[in-house]
């Protein structure tokens, strides 16, 4: 919330000024925040390969990083097994088939690479908070390890100095260099782009069945109509154009009827793949829902004594 502003506002001027020192200190401090991210990765992965070192005070941080060791072996298995079983396959599939054990192999290992690089990316973030975790807990750490710790203490210590500057330029602005109005105006035209975007979106990029209906409607106009003079002259090969004469209430009927049934057509189609699709692929309902772990790695929880930027 923005605090209001002091009477006698500032020059605009001094607010200019003002502005380019914050994003200034604003950059400085993300920056100073991947060094902190960057020190704490470094960190936690060389813990994590001395077990002994804090033993007890990291066992859990310990234990999620080794959970995660053991995913990204067991993926890099089963993509060397998946090309191993598709040979096997290939050598013993007759011609036609080859093709399937092919496209087969290409999409497990599909699925494999990205259980990898999900596992890759939590093993990450699972890192960081051990490193989080060992400068917490104040540990003694060995000189190489101390001097990691230094380093991401040094870069937390920039990034909070650099945040504290921009907020101190910005306190005689009210905590904002834009004037109040502009606020309330930015937050009125953000609240009428969401609706237009999402009319505009619905106008330009029409779904599925209604883009049946428009191809059907299409083909309906090129061809049939309701003239028998043209159609007879198209089927001759003069001019372009519908080749097929109906009546006219025909024509406005298949006009009609036919884009709606296509578009009811492929609606329906695409509801009974779904249905399909979630009931062969989706979780039981004895499974107690989808693994934890598959959500997406920017679900990261918070490293313990960091501050957004």
């Amino acid at each position: 919330m923005i605090a209001p502003e002091p009477a006698g506002s500032p020059p605009p001027k001094r607010r200019l000024q003002a502005a380019l020192a914050a994003v200034r200190a604003r950059l400085d401090a993300r920056r100073a925040r991947r060094d902190e991210q960057s020190g704490l990765l470094l960190l936690g992965e060389a813990l994590a390969g001395r077990p002994g070192q804090g033993a007890e005070a990291l066992r859990a941080e310990r234990g999620e990083v080794a959970e995660l060791d053991a995913a990204m072996g067991a993926a890099r298995a089963a993509l060397a097994g998946s090309l191993e079983d598709d040979r096997a396959d290939y050598a013993l599939a007759s011609p036609r088939v080859r093709v399937f054990v092919i496209l087969r192999g290409v999409a497990a290992r599909l699925v494999w690479r990205d259980r990898l690089r999900r596992a890759q990316s939590e093993r990450a973030a699972a890192c960081r908070r051990l490193g989080a975790a060992a400068l917490a807990r104040g540990l003694e750490l060995p000189a190489d390890l101390d001097s990691r710790a230094a380093l991401a203490r040094e870069a937390r210590l920039r990034a909070a100095t650099a945040r504290g500057q921009a907020e101190a330029l910005l306190a005689p602005f009210g905590g904002s260099v834009l004037p109040r109005p502009v606020h309330h105006l930015g937050r009125e035209v953000r609240a009428f782009a969401r609706p237009l975007a999402r009319e505009v979106r619905g106008q330009l990029l029409p779904r599925v069945p209604a883009l049946a209906g428009l191809v059907v409607g299409w083909w309906v106009a090129r061809t049939f109509t309701d003239s028998q003079f043209w159609a007879t002259l198209h089927s001759l090969g003069i001019g372009s154009g519908p080749r097929r004469a109906v009546s006219g209430g025909t024509l406005k009927a298949l006009g009609f009827w036919l884009p709606v049934l296509a578009a009811a057509l492929c609606s329906y189609l695409g509801n009974r793949l779904g249905a399909l699709v979630r009931a062969r692929y989706g979780p039981k309902a004895s499974d107690g829902g989808p693994d934890r772990r598959a959500a997406p790695a920017s679900n990261e929880r918070e490293v313990p004594g960091e501050t957004a930027p």
